[in-house]
């Protein structure tokens, strides 16, 4: 008899994603973000470290940097890392936390996301009309720009360096003649600070994914994990309906097992929790 153990943090989509090397990363911006996640308590932030890792072709925005190689590890042939994002779909956690990879020759910006089997590759607008102003001041010791935009609902503040040729940033402040170094959006809910640059002491490799995603518009993406928010307990039964007659055991982060009816209860509280929190998305 098929036998399915069901691990909840799983169920509630936190992804890491490990995949075939694309290219190697040579070198690091970190970036410190505060975030108003909670429109009842805008005195709160949510805040972390944040890293746009940059490579030859892509860079790619992530809340881990890049695992160095194995020793064994010979670049030349392949080999394997992570790049990963714990972030909790069903628990509704801020978009800012995705990981977005941007491809510097074609202007393509897309990000991975998954819930329960469904593997996707989320393709997104990349933010284009820039304007851009004589306005300067010094960032970590670099000449930066200023440059506004007013971008999926929000009017941004953006300061980038020409002595960093990256067209690159965090998040998907991307496109500009230079590395971007500070972000702030008008109604002060959004700041990202520039935290340093570095390279590699060896060339870290940083992936997409290893097996083919369906490709879908970031506008799919976020009606897909809505209704992932909103009917949680559902993607469960659609797991189990596909495997009639299977032994199904269902255990919690701590290993205890649970039934499916708590399982569901439990998913449908955090779901709801997570959308008091997070009440302010970045892009409205």
């Amino acid at each position: 008899m098929k036998k399915i153990v069901l691990i909840a943090a799983v169920l509630f989509g936190i992804t890491t994603l490990q995949a075939q090397v694309t290219e190697p990363g040579l070198a690091y911006v970190k970036y410190h973000i505060k975030f108003a996640n909670d429109t009842n308590n805008r005195a709160k932030y949510f805040e972390t470290d944040i890293y746009t890792v940059i490579g030859k072709e892509y860079s790619v925005y992530t809340m881990r940097l890049p695992e160095p190689p194995a020793p064994e590890t010979n670049l030349s042939s392949g080999g394997t890392v992570r790049v990963t994002s714990n972030v909790s779909y069903a628990a509704g956690a801020p978009p800012i936390m995705e990981p977005f990879f941007y491809k510097f020759p074609s202007n393509e910006l897309i990000s991975i996301g998954r819930f329960g089997s469904d593997f996707m590759a989320i393709v997104d607008q990349v933010p284009t009309k820039w304007n851009i102003t004589e306005e300067t001041k010094e960032i970590g010791g670099y000449d930066a720009q200023k440059a506004t935009i007013h971008w999926k609902g929000r009017d941004y503040e953006v300061w980038f360096t020409k002595e960093i040729p990256f067209a690159t940033g965090p998040w998907k402040f991307v496109g500009l003649p230079g590395l971007v170094l500070e972000v702030k959006d008008k109604s002060g809910d959004i700041h990202i600070e520039y935290a340093g640059f570095d390279k590699f002491d060896e060339p870290r490799p940083f992936t997409l994914y290893y097996s083919t995603p369906k490709l879908v518009s970031y506008t799919d993406f976020v009606k897909t994990r809505k209704q992932f928010q909103d009917n949680a307990g559902s993607h469960l039964d659609n797991m189990l309906n596909s495997n009639p007659g299977a032994k199904i055991t269902i255990k919690g982060k701590d290993g205890q097992e649970m039934s499916i009816d708590e399982m569901k209860a439990m998913m449908k509280k955090s779901a709801e929790d997570g959308k008091k929190r997070n009440n302010n998305p970045v892009e409205f």
